[in-house]
């Protein structure tokens, strides 16, 4: 765990940058290119906020944080055992960048001693005081949204995943986070559309089994501006990021609110009239991610917390909300 308050906000960048297999020369533009890390706020057209009231950032402070954990405190979700939250870590919320940062793959859980909804580490390292995180709070009534447990019969046969009990379309834009339930799950968590069974299917991107048990909060969505997939490619990656490009959402907007979840394409194979044609698997990457503003291309990123490169052909869904 490194905390990151040591370093002036200009120079964060650089320091997760050298963690990965990034050369002098890397770090030299770094500090070139980042001198101002706030941009002004885009003057885009977005969705009103209110459509999304409890869309919002929530920084880790010596109030709110003990040991592991951070309470949220919204109104949708407070007094709200039965809410569903997502939460992505950011770096720099509104172009400015956070005093800490969280490297561990994180969950949410229902704190009964505060009657709050909570991050925390699923290793239990400690919560960074002044780490941000993009939240979103639903109520248990909102379609796309659900409560989902890990069963026997949902796993596959080696146990590498777990199919979603809704059978829905390929082309739908899923994303899911670990419930604590007094079941961790400490592995980076993705999810396939699982062709043989015609259902989502969540994984670990290390290849760990899944474990019975285990709970995730789900939520579903119909691909259009504000959600969609990314792909890196060799054009929008390099060393340990790909940057995001999404038009007049959230291109120049620093104070978007950027969720992501990771994505695998697994083989699958159809018969057209020129014969059959498979699609093959794209590469996924083994680290928890999270999201920054780059403000020289003005796009926002999305990032392996562990420094490694972004393959190219790895594959994320976005919600992109609406601006504060």
């Amino acid at each position: 765990m490194y905390h990151m308050s040591m370093f002036t906000p200009s120079r964060v960048l650089c320091r997760r940058l050298s963690r990965s297999l990034v050369a002098a020369l890397l770090l030299v533009a770094c500090v070139l290119a980042l001198p101002h890390p706030a941009a002004a706020a885009s003057d885009h057209t977005r969705i009103p906020q209110d459509h999304y009231p409890s869309l919002y950032v929530h920084y880790a402070t010596a109030a709110n944080t003990y040991a592991s954990w951070t309470d949220l405190d919204n109104p949708i979700t407070n007094n709200n055992p039965s809410a569903i939250v997502y939460v992505t870590p950011v770096w720099n919320p509104g172009g400015v960048y956070a005093s800490a940062f969280d490297y561990a793959n994180v969950g949410v859980w229902y704190n009964i001693a505060t009657n709050k909804w909570s991050i925390f580490n699923e290793d239990n390292s400690p919560m960074p005081i002044g780490a941000a995180f993009n939240v979103l709070g639903l109520a248990q009534d909102y379609a796309p949204g659900y409560a989902y447990t890990v069963t026997a019969a949902a796993l596959s046969a080696n146990g590498s995943s777990a199919d979603l009990p809704i059978a829905i379309f390929p082309e739908q834009v899923l994303f899911a986070i670990p419930t604590w339930n007094g079941v961790y799950d400490t592995h980076p968590l993705g999810v396939f559309y699982h062709y043989e069974t015609g259902h989502w299917a969540l994984f670990h991107e290390d290849g760990a089994p899944l474990v019975p048990g285990a709970a995730y909060n789900v939520r579903i969505d119909s691909p259009n501006a504000i959600y969609y997939a990314h792909t890196a490619t060799s054009a929008n990656s390099q060393y340990g990021y790909t940057s995001l490009d999404n038009g007049d959402i959230t291109d120049g907007d620093p104070n978007g609110i950027v969720f992501v979840m990771q994505h695998w394409t697994e083989k699958h194979c159809f018969q057209t009239t020129y014969g059959l044609i498979c699609n093959w698997p794209l590469a996924w990457s083994n680290s928890a991610v999270s999201v920054f503003y780059q403000p020289v291309l003005q796009r926002w990123c999305i990032y392996n917390d562990t420094g490694a490169a972004m393959p190219v052909g790895a594959q994320f869904n976005i919600f992109d909300g609406p601006m504060l």
